[in-house]
């Protein structure tokens, strides 16, 4: 089965036709401000539930017990150790598990989303981070690592070491049976759960300790093509988007010098942008918030170039 893929959303008309499978995926709804609905441990390991609301300042954001990093959005978001320090507690695992709002299809091709960072005071990365869905609740009572293979990994080498500003991860997979629910977390042991430096923390070596936020699963049976890579788009013609991800300046070749519509969406299906082109362009795209856009480039009323951007 494909490790990772990109996510390659095809739009039709200005909307999205999908529906985010996961409930609660920005863990902003929440019991107390003390934990998210719809999430749990599946083991004995302690993933810690960061909220701005919550009166223990040592699990509030921005700031907590393990850096200072603003959501990705909204007020919560959770944080979890995917590579301990040494000792009795090496193989410490933490994971947390959520139902889907409704089982997998079997045969449907499914796009997975979510954003991760890196905690100010891990002073290593590692790129063991990973989704399994199970058709029954997976749970273990120690805190050491499920031995289940998870259907989506993050490709090896593609360390988690930002500490600024959240990454999104972007996977595909085909559902072979009628999953129910989603486990996250590193399905590794520690033989083979690399890292690598990451600056100077105050967590012992080789603590990893990362935050994760707005996690989204859409079916999309046609559009998740085997490229690998944030920068993937589609092959077939000459037609360039860059850079990816980009901040203030989106710069589009086409290759050709007929007029042609570059079409940008949000994940709400909204149209955000939509401007002509002759060859080659540069646009101000200042106006546009931090996030996962989706574009279409069109040239006589057809699609000829499709594919996801990230603003920094």
């Amino acid at each position: 089965m494909n490790r990772l893929l990109i996510l390659l959303f095809l739009f039709s008309g200005k909307f999205i036709s999908a529906q985010n499978l996961i409930a609660n995926g920005d863990f902003e709804a929440n019991s107390a401000c003390n934990s998210a609905l719809n999430w749990i441990s599946p083991t004995l390991g302690t993933p810690d539930y960061m909220q701005a609301c919550n009166s223990n300042t040592f699990f509030a954001t921005p700031s907590n017990f393990a850096g200072s990093q603003a959501p990705h959005s909204g007020n919560a978001y959770y944080g979890m150790i995917i590579k301990n320090s040494g000792g009795t507690m090496a193989e410490w695992r933490e994971y947390i598990r959520s139902q889907l709002i409704s089982p997998l299809v079997i045969g449907e091709t499914y796009a997975l989303t979510m954003y991760v960072s890196l905690a100010d005071e891990s002073k290593c990365g590692s790129d063991a981070i990973g989704a399994l869905f199970s058709t029954v609740p997976i749970s273990r009572n120690d805190n050491l690592p499920f031995t289940q293979t998870p259907q989506v990994s993050n490709t090896a080498g593609n360390f988690i070491t930002n500490k600024t500003s959240w990454t999104a991860f972007s996977y595909c997979f085909v559902a072979d049976s009628g999953y129910a629910y989603i486990s996250i977390g590193n399905f590794s042991d520690d033989a083979n759960t690399a890292i690598v430096s990451a600056g100077s923390g105050a967590f012992d070596y080789p603590r990893s300790y990362i935050y994760i936020d707005d996690v989204s699963l859409i079916a999309d049976a046609e559009n998740c093509p085997p490229f690998v890579g944030i920068n993937a788009i589609h092959a077939g013609t000459n037609v360039t988007v860059f850079p990816n991800p980009f901040t203030d300046q989106l710069n589009i070749s086409t290759g050709i010098e007929e007029t042609s519509e570059l079409i940008l969406h949000n994940l709400m299906g909204e149209e955000v942008l939509k401007t002509t082109v002759s060859g080659t362009a540069s646009i101000n795209v200042t106006f546009l918030e931090k996030g996962v856009y989706f574009y279409k480039v069109r040239n006589k009323n057809k699609t000829i170039k499709k594919g996801k951007l990230i603003r920094n």
